[in-house]
């Protein structure tokens, strides 16, 4: 998009979870991430922090744009757990489980037209 600009991370083994708001395996039901924001499915995605900080918009080829906006023991290196909709069986089940290449995006301020 115009007044964005893109950088390579790498790719990405990309992993899903639900929003089902009860404790299990995909979180601890309350519907908050680790970054205090609301989860939100097609938009909240787990990254390493030391690699992708909370607040960090990425795009994930074949997936889409997504803001990191959560954390977990196991979502260490290259590797993104994204939100998803639906149930605990749809993540297990989500088209998108394998490896995608991803690029930051970030705001150009030289292009600011406010």
């Amino acid at each position: 998009p115009d007044g964005l600009t893109k950088e390579y991370a790498g790719k990405f083994l990309c992993t899903a979870y639900c929003t089902e708001e009860y404790p299990h395996i995909c979180g601890t039901g309350d519907g908050i991430t680790a970054s205090g924001a609301p989860i939100t499915a097609d938009l909240t995605v787990a990254a390493d922090q030391s690699l992708l900080p909370f607040g960090t918009v990425i795009y994930i080829e074949g997936v889409g744009v997504r803001v990191v906006q959560d954390k977990g023991s196991g979502v260490q290196g290259k590797h993104l757990d994204v939100a998803v909709p639906g149930s605990h069986s749809d993540a297990l089940n989500w088209a998108g489980y394998g490896t995608h290449k991803v690029w930051i995006l970030k705001g150009d301020a030289s292009n600011d037209e406010g």
